[in-house]
């Protein structure tokens, strides 16, 4: 959807007819932490939430990429400072309960249009269906206007993502999952070695109009 929106061409060829694109070191890095995220959630009620291994499957997914040896070294190094200043930020919430990598596939929101998506982490509130959805970001941290698409550097991608989830819960299985909240975690340490989280908000209105733009589409 962001891809049609940025240009009709760019998701002709790259979403419709899925022509292979160059990894640049940047998404190679991205993919890399978001595949350790994922192997450290799975395994915390098995062995429980250790760093170190959340390190050595970062390690793992980069030197399966093919880089330069420079590259390598500097993804690296800059992997092991965002993932231990994560893990030491949220530690608290590692023992809570909640899916990791969340698929929801074939919702029907109008006649001919289905749609599908993958959370990145989806904690249960309690006992209850109510969840709070987390997306992770390994670029530099974004303010509330920048992620709301209210600047002039942003279109909202970040905004429109989180929406879109809701639009994914609210079909999977009559509603069995109430989005209560979204959140955004930047795994990226600021000066002060701190991860920042951001809450946002999302209403049924924007629901209503994703849901809209999307079957336009």
């Amino acid at each position: 959807i962001n891809n049609y929106l940025e240009c009709p061409w760019k998701y002709f060829y790259t979403g419709l007819f899925r022509i292979p694109e160059h990894k640049e070191p940047h998404l190679i890095y991205g993919i890399a932490v978001h595949a350790a995220l994922r192997d450290f959630f799975n395994s915390i009620k098995e062995r429980g939430a250790h760093k170190e291994y959340l390190i050595l499957r970062f390690e793992y997914y980069l030197s399966r990429e093919v880089l330069k040896s420079s590259d390598y070294e500097a993804l690296l190094g800059k992997g092991k400072i965002a993932l231990t200043a994560y893990f030491e930020e949220y530690k608290q919430d590692w023992e809570k309960d909640f899916h990791t990598e969340f698929e929801i596939k074939g919702i029907k929101i109008a006649p001919g249009v289905m749609i599908k998506g993958r959370i990145d982490r989806m904690e249960q509130d309690g006992f209850s269906n109510n969840v709070i959805v987390t997306d992770f970001k390994t670029g530099k941290a974004k303010t509330e206007g920048e992620i709301e698409g209210k600047t002039k550097s942003s279109g909202g991608e970040i905004k429109r993502q989180l929406v879109f989830y809701k639009l994914l819960l609210d079909g999977y299985k009559a509603g069995k999952y109430k989005m209560i909240a979204a959140q955004v975690d930047f795994v990226e340490p600021d000066e002060k070695g701190r991860c920042k989280r951001q809450r946002v908000v999302v209403t049924q209105e924007e629901v209503d109009l994703l849901k809209a733009e999307v079957i336009r589409i």
